[in-house]
């Protein structure tokens, strides 16, 4: 149950706590007194949307506090087991929303920080919130599916159908992307072939481009040694006479003098002869090395000159960009080649999803047939308990036609395109819903003919046909709480009373909040609150106050005839409660004097 809101800074409200009852609880006011603070308020705390409006001007925060009390087992705790919060109390949950001047909100479950959609999540799991937008809702026939939903005995089903759909839808979406990059490829492979090939015959190798770049630099210093050396060996051999000849005529003179003290220079001449011969033999020996290193070099310049032109001709600014080249042509070949298996592969696997879809949605269709029995029978009954007796509400079941593709794969020749083309067009009837759409059609009176709901139903009807569902929904429903705002209009008279019987008879196994205009729907009430407009200090505040036993009448009388009351309206009022308890709606027990909520010291 829903035991306390406490709201802060919000719209005409600057700050009020309202303790409300387990059983049927109601709130009344005068038009524009702001009994919609009420519903804003909780929507707020169940995560719906926050608008900068939202905060009361000359606050700069705007919340709302909601005090839960689970039961053992209700399936929200196991979903604030998975947010990881921790129950300050068992069962206790408080859900808190800030909203800033800017429309920014946060929010926290018992003092942990959650996301707004774990928020909504969970808020669907404790309030069935039921407004006049609801009243437009059903009217919509894209809406009809989910009510009957909320009738399917499995509803892992339903999810599982969505589940189903997604994957078939993502199988295929695959399909139709690998499928597109093959054709894209496949227009160019040529291109990439002679690109590939012509990468490939170079055979380039990061290290060998990086060596033969060092080496061409070095070529100078190479250069300059030989020259070094020819030059010497041009003054060794000189153009005429070389010094090995110089020294055989020194050697030749010194000998023909024929005298004993001349031997020692004539030795002297001999060895240093031997030694330009030595030295000769050895810049000679150096020399031809070189003419063998320059032969190496030029087929360097060659390579390092194939390497670059390659480079130019594709514009690559470093080798590094050339070998990146090398690899993205290999892969996309590769692909390319790969492809048809690959493609064959992922066909297969999505017609696989398609037969998978096919068969959860054929088991979620024979559930809804039996929802729809459920609810025809269902809501008969509480129709008819609510003076519309005849009036029938049927389920029709509309079939979305399959859409056969006419997609060509001729580059596929091993595809079986029948059986593709097939799961197409079956996927092309199915929706997250399942295989079948539906909608209500209603019949006002026996003997009429059934027409869709949205063609006939006038608003006091639409406002019945929705209660009746809700009605009808109650059995085994695990909500908490039930709220309804203004789900009477287009009502009065006899009508108000059977509205105000059945939100009774919810009230034995829900919280039931309504908001509500009708003193035949108040009177059911267990617990009656009042909002009221006032001005303090020049400002307008909205005030919610649980009224007394006397209070009630006289809120009651004011709902019969207006804001002067009378003795008559009084006793009318009186009456009400009378006929209200002899019917197992409102206790007449509760008569100590009421008061307005008082407001509360609390931090957001």
């Amino acid at each position: 149950m829903l035991a306390r809101i406490i709201i802060r800074g919000l719209a005409l409200v600057d700050e009020l706590s309202i303790d409300l009852g387990k059983q049927f609880n109601v709130v009344t006011g005068e038009t524009g007194a702001g009994k919609s603070i009420l519903i804003k308020a909780l929507s707020l705390a169940l995560g719906h949307r926050a608008h900068a409006d939202d905060v009361r001007s000359g606050f700069d925060l705007g919340w709302v506090v909601c005090e839960f009390h689970l039961p053992k087992n209700h399936r929200a705790l196991e979903m604030l087991a998975q947010l990881g919060v921790m129950e300050a109390d068992a069962g206790q949950v408080l859900i808190r929303r800030q909203v800033n001047k800017k429309g920014r909100s946060q929010a926290w479950i018992n003092d942990t920080p959650v996301t707004l959609n774990s928020l909504k999540e969970l808020g669907y799991e404790l309030v069935d919130l039921s407004s006049q937008h609801e009243n437009h809702r059903i009217l919509n026939q894209k809406e009809h599916i989910r009510y009957l939903d909320q009738f399917v005995t499995s509803q892992s089903l339903i999810l599982e159908v969505k589940e189903a759909y997604q994957a078939a839808k993502g199988a295929q979406k695959d399909f139709h992307g690998a499928y597109e990059q093959y054709l894209s490829l496949l227009a160019d492979i040529d291109y990439f072939r002679f690109r590939y090939q012509e990468i490939k015959d170079l055979d380039p190798h990061e290290e060998e481009y990086e060596q033969l770049e060092k080496r061409v630099l070095d070529q100078k210093a190479s250069l300059h040694l030989n020259r070094a050396i020819e030059e010497a060996l041009r003054w060794m051999e000189g153009e005429g006479m070389g010094l090995s000849e110089v020294l055989l005529k020194v050697q030749g003179a010194l000998k023909s003098a024929g005298h004993p003290e001349l031997n020692p220079f004539l030795e002297r001449a001999q060895g240093i002869a031997a030694d330009v011969d030595d030295l000769s033999f050895e810049l000679n020996k150096w020399l031809h090395r070189g003419e063998e290193e320059r032969a190496s070099l030029e087929e360097a310049h060659k390579r390092l000159e194939a390497y670059r032109a390659l480079m130019n001709r594709y514009r690559f600014e470093d080798i590094a960009s050339l070998l990146k080249e090398y690899n993205r042509l290999f892969d996309k070949i590769s692909y390319v080649d790969a492809a048809p298996s690959e493609l064959l592969q992922k066909a297969q696997e999505f017609c696989l999803t398609v037969q998978k879809l096919v068969s959860k949605a054929e088991k979620l269709t024979q559930a809804r047939k039996g929802a729809a029995r459920q609810v025809e029978t269902k809501v008969k009954k509480e129709l008819n308990d609510l003076s519309m007796r005849g009036a029938v509400l049927k389920v029709e079941f509309l079939k979305r036609e399959a859409e056969f593709s006419g997609a060509e794969y001729s580059h596929l020749p091993e595809l079986d395109l029948k059986e593709l083309r097939q799961a197409e067009g079956v996927l092309n009837g199915y929706q997250e819903t399942g295989a079948e759409g539906v909608r209500f059609l209603f019949q006002a009176n026996a003997g009429e003919a059934f027409r869709p709901l949205q063609q006939i139903a006038s608003g006091g009807e639409v406002s019945r046909i929705l209660l009746a569902i809700k009605k009808a929904l109650a059995a085994g429903a695990e909500t908490c709480v039930l709220v309804f705002d203004e789900i009477d209009s287009g009502i009065s008279g006899k009508v108000a009373d059977l509205v105000g019987q059945k939100l009774a008879e919810l009230a034995r196994s829900f919280q039931v909040i309504s908001v509500s205009h009708l003193p035949q729907v108040a009177c059911y009430a267990d617990r009656h609150f009042k909002v009221s407009k006032a001005s303090k200090m020049g400002r307008t505040v909205s005030s919610i106050g649980k009224l007394s036993h006397e209070e009630r009448v006289k809120e009651l009388a004011r709902l019969l005839s207006g804001d002067k009351l009378t003795q008559a309206s009084v006793e009318n009022a009186r009456a009400l409660f009378l006929n209200a308890h002899k019917r197992g709606g409102a206790s007449l027990k509760d008569r100590r004097g009421g008061s307005r909520s008082k407001s509360k010291e609390l931090s957001p």
